[in-house]
């Protein structure tokens, strides 16, 4: 299994999915003859030439029990620079214990990981209680329209799933003798407005935060359960601990922020509001900013969505993660951008974002030069989640290879 994971990552960073190039078909269809190979159900859904996403799946025993999607993206970022990358960003080089290339983190690696799992549990001729289905999805660079909003309105599997783990957390943080990873529950809502009047008396591109860290944080804990007592031991702890190769911004997470920048367009404020903001809420804060505001159209707004953590699956995840190591926790985490998960969040099914990399694999990478995956990390983050997914889905042998 250790090769095949391996060689499904490089096989797909070798396959050129940047959005400039409409090209996440190529992928699917790689990903396609894999599960035809290991008898695993399969389609491709292409609403556009060239966005095209595979969706896969295992039915379960059980078919009053949720289906688990696991979701990853076969688009990337463009490369920037070419003369600032080591490696060619499509060649999939090993070095050093790495595979560099466009993708490995984001969000190749994972896919890579999600049918290594699949592929497992048909060599090993084991068969779940609970479904099983894997997504890999088109355009989630771009905005998902054409991946992850296509596919949830035309594709019954997902519509009616109850569990999601994909991409936007798992990145670990050590404070003394505790590494803590992190599992996005979370995703802060985004709203543009087009400034037609010159703005005054604010620093382009700085973050201002505004509301109350502390007393959002304990409406989390109480009301909407997006956080746990976990989180709140680590923010204690943090800012008393020297070592620590990461940091989470308690005002990134527990605040509403604004700020101005401009593009070829002229001027644009940005609202960032945190998840369970009512939309009272939200009139107060364009209220604050009436003055920023005057004269402006909203050009977007995407609300802010999350999924509590007194759930089956949540619970998996923290258990299996600290079975691994005494030494590991899991938080959860609210992330300032988004992802295809905010599509899938609702009142009735648990979405998480959780990709378990170690503490030697840095995210600068990501839409950047020399974008790369230890090994070992790929191989942790197989072995990990793999062991999450039969935990969550219960697999026993299937009955045709019983004695």
């Amino acid at each position: 299994m250790k090769t095949m994971i391996q060689d499904v990552l490089r096989e797909l960073i070798q396959i050129d999915t940047r959005t400039s190039q409409a090209n996440e078909t190529e992928a699917a269809v790689y990903l396609k003859g894999l599960c035809d190979r290991f008898d695993i159900e399969n389609q491709i859904l292409e609403p556009i030439q060239g966005k095209g996403s595979l969706i896969a799946r295992i039915p379960g025993t059980d078919p009053s029990k949720k289906e688990l999607l696991l979701l990853a993206h076969l688009d990337t970022a463009d490369f920037g620079e070419l003369e600032k990358w080591h490696f060619h960003p499509l060649a999939a080089t090993e070095y050093k214990g790495r595979i560099f290339g466009r993708g490995a983190i984001d969000c190749k690696g994972l896919a890579s990981v999600w049918m290594s799992i699949l592929i497992n549990l048909r060599q090993n001729g084991l068969q779940p209680e609970r479904g099983i289905l894997f997504a890999a999805v088109a355009d989630e660079e771009s905005g998902g329209e054409y991946g992850m909003k296509y596919l949830i309105e035309h594709h019954e599997g997902i519509k009616n799933c109850g569990y999601v783990i994909g991409e936007g957390g798992g990145y670990p943080i050590q404070l003394e003798g505790t590494i803590y990873y992190t599992c996005q529950n979370a995703e802060k809502g985004r709203a543009a407005f087009r400034v037609t009047e010159p703005v005054e008396g604010i620093e382009m591109g700085k973050e201002i935060y505004t509301g109350h860290p502390i007393i959002n944080l304990l409406k989390g804990l109480l009301i909407t359960k997006i956080y746990d007592g976990e989180l709140l031991r680590f923010f204690i702890k943090q800012p008393f601990s020297g070592s620590h190769k990461r940091r989470l911004d308690y005002k990134m997470m527990l605040c509403d922020s604004y700020s101005l920048d401009r593009d070829e367009k002229g001027e644009r404020v940005t609202i960032q509001e945190i998840p369970g903001m009512k939309a009272k809420d939200f009139s107060v804060l364009r209220n604050k900013l009436a003055s920023l505001l005057r004269n402006a159209e909203m050009t977007s707004h995407i609300p802010a969505s999350y999924s509590r953590v007194d759930t089956e699956l949540y619970r998996v995840i923290a258990r299996e993660t600290k079975k691994r190591s005494a030494q590991y926790k899991v938080i959860p985490f609210t992330t300032p951008g988004y992802s295809d998960n905010r599509y899938l969040r609702g009142t009735e099914r648990a979405v998480y974002g959780f990709f378990p990399l170690t503490l030697e694999d840095g995210l600068s990478g990501i839409h950047g030069h020399d974008e790369n995956i230890s090994t070992e990390g790929l191989l942790m983050a197989y072995d990990l989640l793999n062991r999450i997914v039969q935990q969550f889905i219960r697999t026993r042998p299937a009955e045709r290879h019983r004695a």
